[in-house]
């Protein structure tokens, strides 16, 4: 086992059956070429720490006929999207209980991570986080592989990055940092071989 797990949130510690956007679209009745246009522009922006998403969703929640403001409409977003993978989380624990460092390291906006982290739980389970929107790039840009390498002061062969996005692991790969494909259902312990 690695020293050090860096671990991916949606997808690998945070599990959903569809997308926010496909659920909103399906609960409220609004078209998702309405709904993309934000979460393929702006929420980019937001993403990479560039925007604040409040600003940004404003103008789109008029048009999704949203009128419950937007601090209600992230309650709901974020109260939604993801449960945590428990049998997952508990074999962090037992790893940090003997001595392997987990970082969570994700594509996510300020205010979903700050609910992801507090709110769900997820920082008792981690030693730190690498975030695309403190970072300013995503883990599919190699500069984001750069900065953890130097963060974390070590040689990639004291690590593992464990993301069910296969374009996330192959960048990281070709940053030279150890990288496997995560499938629901896989145990950390079984990847680390």
């Amino acid at each position: 086992m690695p020293s050090i797990l860096l671990l991916d949130i949606d997808g690998v510690l945070l599990l959903r059956d569809a997308y926010f956007s496909e659920r909103f679209s399906r609960e409220h009745h609004v078209p998702m070429e309405r709904i993309l246009p934000f979460f393929h522009g702006p929420y980019q922006d937001c993403v990479l720490g560039r925007q604040d998403i409040k600003q940004e969703l404003l103008p789109f929640l008029a048009e999704w006929g949203w009128t419950q403001g937007v601090e209600e409409f992230l309650r709901y977003w974020h109260a939604v999207d993801g449960a945590p993978n428990e049998e997952l989380l508990q074999e962090c624990a037992r790893l940090r209980a003997s001595g392997t460092c987990i970082f969570l390291a994700t594509d996510n906006e300020p205010c979903r991570l700050r609910y992801i982290l507090e709110e769900q739980g997820l920082s008792q389970y981690c030693d730190g986080v690498f975030a695309s929107c403190a970072i300013g790039c995503s883990k599919e840009d190699p500069a984001f592989w750069t900065h953890v390498l130097q963060i974390l002061g070590v040689t990639s062969h004291h690590l593992l990055f464990i993301d069910d996005d296969e374009k996330n692991v192959a960048c990281a790969v070709s940053k030279g940092v150890p990288a496997a494909h995560y499938c629901v259902g896989m145990r950390i312990s079984d990847l680390a071989l």
